[in-house]
């Protein structure tokens, strides 16, 4: 078949010849064969003559049965039957063997119209449905992954809250020489806990099934209140905070920011040494505000920076000895650019590290969270 009449329109007018209009569909990763109204092959691409006997070379007059391979034309026949009858036919799955084995393919179809609308034919397109099925199965490894995670956090909550629960009824109760161990068994707890805690939230948040509840929301009153519990449970170091006077309300998630600013200060507490500084900042500037969290840490290696907001990326060097989940900052990434913002993190090694937080004062369109696939795997 002439590619002119194939496609309707004048190669001249693309600035292409019919010759490289041909390579151009033989390139093409997708099958295409072309019948006409009685079922017989007028065109067909590279792939597209994998459906059709050897030696067959469209255009070709006589009935598809014959000319179609025997283990095929079932399915070619009832893709086109059915477009001929409702004008489309979605993918019906089948197996192609070629030169390299089976390749799971499937085959869809619609119906050609001539350019005064009526129909003059039927596309058939043969699409590799390899990534599809291993998406699926990707898919479902993680709804089994999923189910798995909540289930063993709902049976390790049950007995962690019972110990958090007896560890505060000891800290009340401690002699003077167990009050170190039992504080540290509260924390060890309380970390357990947050991990937990983290790591169904980053399975929600990879599913979509966290929305934001965009309220109007004091900034400057979450951020000092963060600044304040960070003071009190920090004692050993310096915690200075420095608040833009103009911030104020912004439409969002007040649960998500405190999530997002805690985890950024708790990793400033647990990277900087004892006695060290660490700083809270907030700007206001026209269109958003910014927040800064500055620890005085061992900084991070540029080699680690590009995957610091990876789930379980561990850095390497003095960092990776710090106990954490890894969790922490890609869920910190997922919750600030789901209002619409950005994080951004400069780090020196041996000079700290700075995070940057970005969020717009208007709110965001959408209050469903917009995914970076944060999964686990």
């Amino acid at each position: 078949m002439d590619p002119h009449e194939l496609m309707d329109f004048e190669p001249c007018q693309a600035g292409i010849t019919a010759e490289a209009l041909l390579d151009i569909l033989d390139a093409v990763p997708s099958g295409i064969l072309v019948l006409d109204l009685l079922g017989q092959p007028r065109f067909a691409n590279y792939l597209g003559r994998l459906l059709l006997r050897e030696g067959v070379d469209p255009p070709v007059d006589g009935d598809l049965k014959r000319l179609c391979r025997p283990d095929l034309f079932e399915v070619v026949n009832g893709v086109f039957q059915d477009v001929r009858r409702v004008g489309f036919c979605s993918p019906r799955p089948f197996e192609l063997y070629g030169g390299g084995g089976p390749i799971e393919v499937g085959l869809l179809g619609s119906l050609l119209r001539s350019s005064g609308g009526r129909p003059s034919g039927v596309v058939l397109i043969v699409e590799d449905q390899t990534a599809r099925s291993a998406l699926r199965e990707a898919e479902a490894k993680q709804q089994r992954t999923s189910a798995s995670l909540h289930v063993a956090a709902h049976e390790l909550r049950g007995p962690l809250t019972g110990v958090l629960g007896y560890a505060e009824l000891l800290q009340m109760m401690a002699p003077e020489n167990l009050v170190e161990r039992v504080d540290k068994l509260y924390r060890e707890a309380s970390r357990i806990r947050d991990m937990i805690t983290d790591m169904l939230d980053a399975d929600r948040v990879a599913d979509g099934q966290t929305d934001l509840d965009l309220k109007e929301i004091d900034l400057n009153e979450l951020l000092t209140d963060l600044y304040e519990r960070t003071k009190v449970s920090s004692p050993d170091h310096e915690v200075v905070k420095q608040i833009d006077p103009k911030l104020s309300t912004i439409k969002a998630d007040a649960g998500a920011l405190e999530r997002v600013f805690h985890n950024l200060l708790n990793n400033a507490v647990k990277y900087s040494p004892p006695g060290s500084r660490i700083e809270l900042h907030a700007e206001v500037t026209r269109t958003s505000v910014e927040v800064r969290v500055v620890d005085s840490g061992p900084g991070i290696d540029p080699e680690d920076l590009a995957h610091v907001f990876e789930p379980f990326y561990r850095p390497s060097g003095s960092r990776s000895s710090v106990a954490g989940s890894g969790i922490g900052l890609a869920l910190v990434k997922t919750l600030v650019e789901s209002h619409g913002g950005s994080v951004k993190l400069t780090s020196e090694a041996g000079q700290g590290s700075t995070f940057r937080v970005r969020l717009p004062l208007r709110a965001v369109q959408s209050q469903r969270l917009s995914i970076q696939r944060a999964r686990i795997p």
